[in-house]
This record gives C-alpha cells, structure tokens and sequence, in this order.
C-alpha cells in the first residue's frame, strides 16, 4: 500500500494540489486507482564479500552485500498515458507517487534484511541503483530477474518504473572506551 501521508508532504512541496483539484479525499482516490493497477515484486540475495562474480558490483566493498531487483509491475504504463491526457501535471504527480512506490519497495527489502545485518555488527551503505546496461544485466542475470516479470531491453529494466540495486553491509566501528571509565 502506498504511504499516503509521505506521498502527500513530497506533493504539496512540489505542487499545488488544491489547484490541481486533489484535496485529501480526490488524493486518495487518485492513490487507490493507482495501487490498483501496481503489481509490485522484489527479488534479493545476500552474499559474502567472497563472493567473486558479485562482489564486484558493490560500489562500498564490505563485509557482504545484498543485491536487489524492484518492480512496479506492467500496469502502470497505460495509467501513465491515461493520466497524462489529463494534464502534465498530474503525470509529473504520477511520476513521483511512482518513485515514492519504488522507494518503499526498495525500503521493504532493506527492512527484511536488518535484523541479519545487525547480527553481523554491521550498517547497510547507501543504496547503489544500478544505470549501466552491464551492471544492470549481472544484477538481472544473479537474480533471475524473469522470475518477477523483468525483461532487459536495450540495456534498461522493463518495465519501466522498476530498478536493480545494492546495498554494501559495512562493519561498525567499536566505540573508543572512555580511559575514565575504565579505572573506576
């Protein structure tokens, strides 16, 4: 489901939604025509950082990393075009309630993996979405992007609205101890 009240404080900073007639009850109208057409799938995999045919991917060498493929699914497209007959407008609203969707779908794999990263005495780096045809096509290949109705072609992720991603697990720092505390 998608986050109503995030969706509407990234909309209201860039668009006047009272002009573009969506008052809370039109903007969740809008959300749920959109939800319904979304068939959103992730695929993930963990692996050390001997892993020698995907370590290579991750920008932050660390202790392991998690690769990552995201998808809106195929229905939006048309939503797209539908909406854009109405108004650009409400197609660049479009496009950021679709990159608000893809960053919750991006942040529900970085939740099911937090537990294991923490157990490791690690943090997860910044996520690194993948924009090269060649980084892009291993991800899709590791990961059998197929299996959540990915296809590559020319070099980016269809359909669109979906990404490839990695998160390096990079080991904590252990506190310095305080040489106060140590004498007491």
């Amino acid at each position: 489901r998608l986050n109503f009240k995030d969706i509407r404080h990234r909309a209201r900073r860039r668009f006047d939604l009272t002009k573009m007639g969506l008052d809370d009850g039109e903007l969740q109208k809008f959300l749920t025509r959109v939800e319904s057409r979304m068939a959103p799938a992730v695929a993930y995999e963990s692996f050390g950082a001997d892993s020698e045919d995907t370590a290579k991917l991750a920008a932050i060498k660390g202790l392991a990393h998690t690769l990552g493929m995201a998808t809106l699914g195929s229905g939006l497209s048309e939503l797209w075009t539908e909406t854009r007959e109405v108004s650009q407008e409400r197609a660049e609203l479009l496009n950021l309630v679709y990159d608000a969707a893809l960053s919750q779908a991006v942040t529900f794999v970085t939740r099911l993996i937090k537990d294991e990263v923490e157990a490791e005495r690690c943090e997860l780096s910044p996520i690194q979405y993948f924009e090269d045809p060649e980084g892009l096509k291993a991800v899709f290949d590791k990961l059998e992007g197929a299996k959540i109705d990915l296809r590559l072609e020319n070099g980016k992720l269809a359909p669109e609205n979906s990404a490839a991603f990695c998160l390096s697990w990079i080991l904590k720092r252990r506190a310095k101890k305080d040489p106060k505390a140590s004498r007491r």
